[in-house]
């Protein structure tokens, strides 16, 4: 369905006010007034789809589809701390940031210990 005949669809019988939805029109491209929607679609450009993507209608549908699934469920976000949408929204935000937390703490350890071990490496090495 091109987008001429969608919106002629939607405009010919659906309707969102009995959903309880309030259409707002924004402009074109400004980000003061749609912001949010602005930043998808830079980030979709940037990162989601290739130019292969667009090449017709159904490769660009698949194309978002897989994004868009990449996007809520495999990317960090950073305005979200760094987790993704899916353990933020679904999930417990709090224990996976504490559970990041601990791995950070352990890892740390981690470090300390092998240097430690190696500490004879380091000596060697000024020693020269």
């Amino acid at each position: 369905m091109t987008m001429a005949a969608n919106s002629s669809a939607l405009s010919g019988g659906c309707s969102i006010e009995g959903a309880g939805v309030t259409d707002i029109k924004t402009r074109v491209a400004h980000p003061e007034s749609n912001g949010r929607l602005e930043r998808l679609h830079r980030t979709h450009r940037e990162e989601g789809l290739t130019e292969e993507d667009l090449a017709n209608y159904y490769r660009a549908l698949e194309g978002m589809t897989r994004w868009s699934h990449y996007y809520n469920y495999k990317r960090p976000h950073s305005a979200l701390n760094y987790l993704r949408p899916v353990d933020y929204y679904r999930g417990n935000p709090v224990a996976r940031l504490a559970e990041r937390e601990q791995k950070l703490v352990q890892a740390l350890e981690a470090r300390k210990a092998y240097w430690e071990a190696h500490s004879d490496v380091k000596e060697r090495g000024n020693s020269h």
